[in-house]
């Protein structure tokens, strides 16, 4: 059971997250602080069997916890984030995590130097229509996403939800860090990027249109340049209407023509032969050749897309070097930053660590899970290490013969009657405590 308390308990901790601790039957929340001392009534009917704190240093103190769900105003997000990781406690924070970009690096190096859990909320992505675009797009629906186009009007500023003796937080720069591109914009910039992937370059338009009386902006433009085109999100509390609106681009792979699949798809097959020598730097510009003419120099736009690609698999240091000098291991980030200088949308890896020892493959399936997660490329990896697969993989097609046998997730796939079948060895499988199968050889001393 792990314990956890709020720091804050405005509208959004009791109306939103108290009743989703309260669906768990593995999470009890024990206490709160905030400070306005007049939200104490309101945690106490939520959580009758809570205590509450003065302050945050009484509530460190005084109790033995697992957890802080942080659900204060932005401007103390940082300060409060630091003081949780530094007394060992996971962290849940309010949107946006933290109010400047130089406060979120340490924080994220303290978390993981901690070995502990910093996330905050992505919970527009569970809104019934935000789930059904997230549901078309996983279904090739849509096809490959181009662009999203995402409208938010509002007619007024938000208003906090007061207590007594508390003022509207969200339209004083110093507590809310912003306007509406702190409030609203959160919500629209993780799931633009969750559906048309991570930016390559941002540009962005702060207004104020109407609401003068308020030191920060009422209307905010914003495009994101990705891998497949530029998303643009229009965000205002200047409208003279309530609305949302989001328009999703998609374009069926069967209608692009080579050009464009060229830009969309790359592949690392099994073998990259050296036709002649050549540094990695001029090995991982080639990826930029579908997007240029023959006979053409690189541009600053391919020169920067290449070295975002070698930083990415962590080998930028390797870009002076002769590729015939790598390591296997070495070659292969190479390899693979190649193919992500093209800016695919899908990755396809053809038994991309028959030729690396356990270390080497470990690290990467690891680059490319998190390729996935961060960037939401679609990567497709044909291999025959069945444990490894099962470890990073979200969904496995086993093949037999030329036909499919079965497709799922790994617990539903790896099934010992069918592996079997395939692999023609006596195989049995166990669930892992992480949920994950692992395939094991079975009386091979018997």
């Amino acid at each position: 059971m792990l314990r956890g308390a709020f720091v804050g308990f405005g509208n959004v901790a009791a109306n939103g997250h108290a009743p989703g601790w309260r669906a768990r039957d593995d999470v009890k929340i024990v206490a709160a602080t905030d400070a306005a001392a007049s939200r104490r009534a309101a945690f106490l009917k939520a959580v009758p069997d809570g205590l509450w704190h003065e302050t945050v240093e009484d509530l460190l103190a005084g109790e033995e916890l697992d957890f802080m769900d942080i659900c204060a105003p932005p401007g103390s997000h940082a300060a409060l984030i630091e003081r949780a990781l530094a007394a060992g406690l996971h962290v849940l924070s309010e949107k946006p995590l933290v109010t400047r970009v130089e406060d979120a690096k340490p924080l994220a190096e303290a978390a993981a130097r901690m070995g502990r859990v910093l996330h905050t909320v992505h919970n527009w992505l569970e809104a019934p229509i935000c789930r059904r675009i997230s549901d078309l797009i996983n279904e090739g629906a849509i096809g490959e996403v181009r662009s999203v186009r995402w409208r938010t009007l509002r007619t007024q500023p938000a208003i906090a939800v007061s207590a007594d003796g508390v003022a509207n937080w969200r339209v004083d720069p110093a507590l809310a860090g912003g306007g509406i591109l702190f409030d609203h914009g959160w919500h629209a910039l993780y799931c633009v990027m969750r559906w048309a992937g991570a930016p390559v370059s941002v540009a962005a338009k702060l207004e104020t249109r109407r609401f003068h009386e308020h030191p920060l902006e009422d209307t905010a433009s914003v495009d994101l340049t990705t891998a497949a085109g530029v998303s643009k999100v229009f965000l205002t509390w200047a409208a003279d209407e309530r609305s949302n609106t989001i328009e999703i681009d998609g374009e069926e792979v069967s209608a692009m023509d080579l050009r464009t699949r060229a830009q969309r798809i790359a592949l690392v097959a099994q073998e990259s032969e050296l036709l002649f020598p050549l540094k990695v730097w001029e090995y991982v510009l080639q990826g930029r050749y579908p997007y240029g003419r023959r006979l053409r120099f690189e541009t600053a736009e391919d020169c920067l897309m290449a070295g975002n690609a070698l930083a990415q698999v962590g080998a930028d240091a390797l870009r002076d070097r002769w590729m015939d000098q790598l390591s296997g291991g070495e070659k292969q980030r190479v390899i693979l930053a190649r193919a992500m200088a093209q800016q695919p949308s899908l990755l396809l890896l053809d038994e991309p660590t028959q030729h690396l020892d356990i270390g080497g493959k470990v690290e990467l399936l690891r680059r490319l899970r998190k390729l996935a997660d961060e960037n939401r490329y679609t990567v497709i990896v044909v291999t025959h290490e069945l444990n490894l697969a099962a470890e990073f993989s979200d969904r496995i097609a086993l093949l037999h013969k030329g036909k499919c046998l079965s497709i799922g997730s790994p617990d539903e796939v790896y099934q010992p009657e069918v592996l079997e079948q395939v692999f023609d060895a006596p195989l049995e499988v166990e669930m892992r405590s992480t949920g994950r199968p692992r395939v094991l050889l079975r009386g091979v001393r018997e």
